[in-house]
């Protein structure tokens, strides 16, 4: 198995930011989970190309003072970027969409800027040319020839599978990946070339379980990769799970891991306990008051 870092997001936004300056907006509005990487990605690109972002977070929170500065929150507020808080359950067409819509206009009546909306989860063909540059950077790399499966990635000529982190099969499938192969005016069915692989969310989306959490440390402490509790962690102990128990889905033994990123999930906190346990391999901080104390409390 090999691991290859593909942060889709930065990916999808070169080319819509490129539309956005095309168009001439001065403001970037999209929205997310309160911690969402997308956001973070979104801010971050759009004050490197002088834009103001705009951030709509789906959030129990009620009491805007309350929101931290943790994960992607602390990248978020160094842009500078404008938080906005919806429901957490806000549906995006009859809720989000609405006051996203709302507040570019107010923006450009009040100071004649253009606002450019993205939208999380979009099926246009400014967004596909993202991965599309990304399978063509696989394909020279020869990924074809020295690879089986797929493991989170857009292609055709190789077996890919995409682990599930929320919702079920039905929603990738449809509307997602299938109004986007409609879209680019291509007959091909989504269920025919993306295998949709449940059952690896855990407890939920964003919620972790002490076994991903180790499972991450594991990674890390024996390999120096980094993957973050949200998505690349379950993902990969999923892929590891399915390795283990169910092999023949795959078509080869030969696998690419698209690490996608989102490694600033891991600094919101929830590594803290397990980090720190002194029965855990990183837990390992040493002091001495007196030089004659060195190294005997040292485990080797």
């Amino acid at each position: 198995m090999f691991w290859l870092d593909a942060e889709d997001l930065v990916r999808k936004l070169e080319f819509q930011m490129a539309d956005c300056l095309a168009q001439g907006s001065k403001h970037v509005v999209t929205y997310g989970s309160l911690h969402s990487n997308h956001c973070r990605v979104v801010a971050t690109c759009a004050r490197e190309l002088g834009l103001q972002p705009h951030l709509f977070f789906r959030t129990d929170v009620e009491d805007p003072y309350t929101i931290g500065c943790e994960g992607n929150l602390l990248i978020d507020r160094l842009c500078s970027a404008k938080f906005y808080l919806a429901p957490k359950k806000s549906p995006y067409l009859t809720c989000l969409k609405p006051r996203m819509d709302k507040l570019a206009k107010h923006i450009s009546s009040e100071t004649g800027e253009r606002c450019y909306i993205i939208p999380l989860i979009s099926a246009n063909i400014i967004d596909f040319w993202g991965y599309i540059h990304l399978f063509d950077e696989l394909v020279m790399q020869g990924a074809l020839e020295q690879f089986d499966d797929v493991i989170v990635a857009i292609a055709i000529y190789i077996r890919i599978h995409g682990m599930s982190m929320c919702d079920d099969t039905y929603h990738f499938h449809y509307p997602n990946c299938q109004k986007i192969l409609d879209t680019l005016g291509l007959n091909v069915r989504a269920e025919d070339i993306l295998d949709i692989i449940d059952g690896h969310k855990g407890r939920g989306y964003d919620i972790s379980t002490q076994e991903e959490l180790d499972y991450i440390v594991s990674v890390a402490s024996s390999t120096g990769i980094m993957l973050d509790p949200v998505y690349t962690g379950k993902a990969a102990i999923g892929l590891q799970r399915e390795l283990n128990n169910n092999q023949d889905m795959f078509k080869g033994n030969r696998i690419l891991f698209l690490h996608t990123g989102g490694v600033f999930g891991l600094y919101d906190g929830r590594m803290n306990d397990t980090l720190k346990g002194k029965r855990s391999s990183t837990d390992q901080i040493f002091g001495w008051k007196n030089l004659e104390d060195f190294p005997s409390q040292i485990r080797v």
